[in-house]
């Protein structure tokens, strides 16, 4: 099975006889947040809302997608 990165939704279909349609809807990452609210600053991917999306290495989205901004805050 194929790793699946952060996803926003997922729709199943079923058509008869024997068929199903899934359609799966990434979440991009649109920025890396730095929170400095730690001891040590973490750095996490945010998407388009501001949501924190988990499980996500920002370091390496950054090699794979130079143009992600970075913002910092509490």
């Amino acid at each position: 099975m194929a790793q699946l990165g952060p996803v926003q939704s997922v729709t199943v279909e079923r058509i008869l006889p024997g068929t199903l349609i899934v359609s799966v809807t990434a979440r991009d990452p649109l920025a890396i947040w730095q929170d400095n609210n730690n001891v040590t600053p973490q750095f996490v991917l945010i998407d388009k809302d501001g949501a924190v999306i988990t499980n996500q290495d920002a370091a390496a989205a950054k090699r794979r997608e130079p143009s992600l901004l970075l913002l910092s805050g509490s």
